[in-house]
């Protein structure tokens, strides 16, 4: 089960990636942003664990999500966030596709060092949760941030409100499955990490067909004049 939970990251990133069809330049580009994530976890590491000691987390209580939220679930959706802002610069402008795909390896070399890190902390602080469901909840953050970052960015309005209320949702409800396993409601716990894991892949899975689309739809632009000069040649007798 721990090497699930290690290799569960860079896992369903090839997964992902060969399943719609990711260009292999495109993945040797991404090692180099893999690699910044992976220095940012210590960073993120840190960060977290400070945060969880100043949210009390009432052993047994429902309250105890809101613990897990400011312990992992939270800071592991919007650190990464941080620490790609310092990597790039805050103020960076990009087609959204490239800045799709950095965010996605820079998060996938992120959560990979972090599933290391609980990896070690559940050795300690032994818990069915770490093992079983954070490696999906991994897997899902990776797919679903740089997805609502990519519709925050486009966006306008009240779409803009509506991609930050959807990531707070989503970690504030993956913060009760340490509770729901505790109490063993797995009636609840197994749906829930379902619907967390196929609403990031959806999320991702939309977005990355949408680019493929409009890269044949450009293909197709340009291919224009050059049929139409081919049609407009008349033949020599």
């Amino acid at each position: 089960m721990y090497t699930f939970l290690i290799l569960s990251v860079p896992l369903g990133w090839i997964v992902f990636s060969n399943l719609y069809d990711v260009r292999r330049e495109e993945q040797r580009d991404a090692w180099h942003d893999i690699a910044r994530g992976l220095v940012s976890a210590p960073f993120v590491w840190l960060v977290a664990r400070l945060v969880g000691l100043f949210v009390p987390r009432p052993w047994g209580s429902p309250l105890m999500a809101f613990g897990e939220w400011a312990d992992r679930s939270l800071p592991y959706a919007l650190l990464p966030l941080v620490a790609y802002g310092l990597f790039y610069g805050f103020r960076e402008r990009l087609p959204l596709e490239l800045t799709f795909r950095r965010l996605l390896s820079f998060f996938v070399g992120c959560n990979a060092a972090l599933s290391i890190g609980e990896a070690l902390r559940n050795l300690v602080e032994p818990s069915g949760y770490i093992l079983l469901a954070f490696p999906f909840l991994a897997i899902s953050t990776i797919l679903l941030i740089p997805s609502l970052v990519i519709l925050f960015i486009k966006s306008r309005g009240f779409k803009r409100f509506a991609s930050v209320l959807a990531g707070l949702s989503w970690t504030l409800a993956a913060a009760f499955l340490p509770w729901f396993f505790l109490r063993r409601l797995w009636y609840f716990a197994l749906p829930l990490i379902l619907l967390l894991f196929l609403a990031a892949w959806f999320s991702a899975s939309r977005l990355v067909g949408r680019q493929k689309k409009a890269e044949v739809a450009v293909i197709d632009a340009s291919d224009l004049p050059k049929q139409e000069g081919e049609i407009g040649k008349a033949p020599h007798l």
